[in-house]
């Protein structure tokens, strides 16, 4: 008899399908331990890019720290050359000895320069410090081969120009500056006296910039040779830094033109390969999940069926899980290049802004003691009036960035009141009339029906006021007009989970009749430090006035934005209605 036939169907249905089951269970191990690599190359390819972008903050801080250094160390040596031309136009007629003995005076602070020169009718006659240097004594600008270009540059633009780095003839390699001086004049033509050239050491440079500093963990190239910015020649590391599109590229601006630094870790971007440690590891998990499948097999198939099922879920789980850290990490990512980016910039602005001023004043009470007895008393009474404007800007930019951090930080509190907005503009108005009556500038506030009566903090929204006020009068030529209007509408808030919702609002503009605001720029102009190119050059002012006004209103709960008008440009506010 055979033996098949003494077993019933359902037994040999039961065996065919154990001598299925170890295929099965090997389907499965397989997809296990896929799914264990690539977890594990997932995670090493997460891990490398956070390393990445943590490797790139740092470079581009310390990248930002070099430049900051840079610009306050060139900006620090030129101010010194400009309180010579300061002295130049008092006494334009010095001789070697008083030369020397000024210069020598500006140069016991802290100083890269290492010689001054001044021409007079662009012929170098004076120069300090005269030993080693009397071969420079008689060149002509007009006609010396290699440094024509240059002077004449600097005559024909009326502006400093930086030359080099050169090679200099008693060793080592400096930047030139060259800065034309000009006479009063009774006359529209300005006379051209002549030019003072400064040469700074570039090794000194490079040293304060902390470019030599052993501990620098960088590598780092400067190009921009003369000025020349993207365009100018590598002076300083490595050409291939420029290529290489990992590596961080930062703006060094100058008095006249600008270089561009490139920089990337010691040894390049290379990060520790992670993935072999996974190797072992997802080997190690393997085993333990095969020998745990296995028992659970022997003992009870449906069991591992149940188990099968919950460890397919926890993967799914697993991706899921990866793919949302791994786009919180990319934002993280993006939110931090965002801020190195904005300190940078804030650093720079913030150095500029104070240096300006704080030079200012150091120059003027310098020469103004050392001259005291020897100059009349309006010479001495023009230097303290300098002293006293710079001392003024510096005194507005300190009050305006406590005002901004403030504000940006939530540390100001409103005292909401219903008022008149009306009211509060007739307060403004009436503050800011006799100023615009000196420049014959006429004020007119609109006669309007609007209800203008809501709730908001009287002397927040004054000082949004006074600013906007301030920036018409400045911008409005000699006998132009101010017009502040009334308008009412409605406004978009922020509101809860349910999305935005429309808010009625009232809304009063300041136009004014100047040379208005580039298209381009109608966004910019609200962001810390900027004034539009158009006005930058000779309106003054810290470029904090806008930003604080957009702060302000917007905790209010309301809007600001600029606009052309067809006589000039038109700032509007608008609060909710309440």
């Amino acid at each position: 008899m055979r033996t098949e036939a003494l077993l019933p169907n359902n037994s040999q249905n039961n065996f065919a399908d154990n001598r299925a089951i170890p295929l099965k269970i090997w389907l499965a191990v397989l997809s296990v331990i896929l799914l264990v690599f690539f977890m594990g190359y997932l995670t090493d390819r997460v891990v490398s890019e956070i390393e990445q972008q943590n490797i790139r903050a740092s470079v581009i801080d310390n990248l930002g720290t070099i430049r900051a250094k840079l610009e306050g160390t060139v900006s620090n040596n030129l101010m010194i050359v400009r309180g010579l031309v300061a002295e130049v136009i008092d006494e334009p007629y010095l001789a070697q000895d008083q030369f020397s003995k000024f210069v020598h005076n500006l140069m016991r602070v802290d100083s890269q320069l290492r010689n001054i020169g001044a021409a007079p009718g662009l012929v170098v006659s004076m120069m300090y410090p005269l030993a080693g240097n009397e071969a420079a004594i008689g060149i002509d600008y007009r006609t010396h081969p290699q440094q024509r270009e240059a002077a004449m540059r600097a005559v024909n633009s009326g502006q400093m120009v930086i030359a080099g780095p050169v090679n200099l003839a008693q060793g080592g390699r400096g930047f030139v500056a060259r800065l034309p001086v000009y006479l009063p004049s009774t006359t529209t033509e300005k006379e051209l006296w002549g030019l003072i050239s400064a040469v700074i050491d570039v090794d000194k440079v490079y040293k304060t910039a902390g470019l030599t500093d052993p501990s620098l963990a960088l590598d780092v190239a400067i190009r921009g040779k003369d000025g020349l910015g993207s365009h100018g020649a590598i002076f300083y590391g490595d050409e291939n830094l420029f290529e290489g599109h990992k590596n961080v590229i930062l703006k060094v601006t100058l008095p006249s033109g600008s270089w561009q630094l490139a920089a990337r870790p010691q040894g390049g971007w290379n990060t520790d390969n992670l993935f072999r440690d996974w190797i072992v590891a997802a080997t190690l998990l393997f085993a333990l999940i095969l020998a745990s499948l296995t028992f659970s097999w022997m003992r009870n198939y449906e069991r591992r069926r149940v188990v099968e099922k919950e460890l397919r879920n926890h993967h799914e789980e697993l991706e899921a899980l990866v793919a949302v850290k791994t786009a919180d990490l990319q934002s993280a990512k993006e939110a931090a290049e965002e801020a190195n980016h904005a300190k940078s910039s804030f650093l720079a602005n913030m150095s500029h802004e104070l240096r300006t001023p704080m030079h200012a004043i150091i120059n003027f009470s310098r020469m103004g003691g050392k001259k005291f007895d020897s100059v009349p008393p309006d010479k001495l009474k023009e230097f303290f009036e300098n002293i006293s404007q710079s001392a003024d800007r510096l005194l507005l930019l300190l009050n305006d960035l406590l005002d901004l951090s403030k504000l940006e930080a939530g540390r100001m509190e409103l005292d909401r009141h219903r008022y008149d907005v009306r009211a509060v503009l007739n307060v403004g108005v009436g503050e800011f009339r006799e100023l615009a009556k000196l420049n014959s500038i006429e004020i007119n506030l609109e006669e309007s029906k609007i209800d203008l009566v809501t709730r908001f903090d009287q002397n927040k929204l004054l000082q949004v006021i006074h600013n906007l006020l301030s920036n018409a009068i400045k911008f409005s030529p000699d006998g132009g007009d101010i017009f502040i209007s009334f308008d009412q509408g409605e406004i978009k808030i922020e509101a809860n989970e349910d999305g935005d919702q429309m808010v009625k609002s009232i809304m009063f503009s300041v136009s004014d009749s100047g040379i208005g605001i580039p298209e381009d720029e109608l966004e910019g102009v609200f962001d810390k430090f900027v004034q539009s190119r158009k006005t930058h050059s000779g309106a003054g002012g810290t470029g904090l006035g806008l930003a604080i006004c957009k702060e302000i209103v917007e905790r209010h709960g309301g809007t600001i934005w600029a606009e052309n008008s067809e006589a000039g440009s038109r700032f509007t506010v608008a609060l909710p209605r309440e």
